[in-house]
């Protein structure tokens, strides 16, 4: 994964411990990816296609490891 810094991190409360929860086996990630690939197939995006993605907010990235294991997508993520 190719990583380039954009400006300077700033310090933020955040629940760390969240990062320990987040496997793309937790019930939240496998919902929420269920619904995220019912919406594209009712909007007909082609997931046969070498498509460039950005995910806003992706935190560890568990959506764009199950985006692009099912999809020929080249997702990149951005976060705080």
């Amino acid at each position: 994964m190719n990583c380039e810094r954009l400006s300077n991190p700033i310090a933020l409360d955040f629940p760390e411990e969240w990062y320990d929860l987040s496997l793309e086996s937790h019930f939240w990630f496998i919902w929420r990816l269920r619904v995220l690939q019912r919406l594209q197939l009712k909007n007909g995006l082609p997931l046969d296609r070498p498509l460039r993605v950005l995910e806003i907010g992706c935190g560890r990235a568990v959506l764009r490891s199950q985006m692009e294991a099912g999809t020929r997508w080249i997702i990149d993520g951005a976060d705080i």
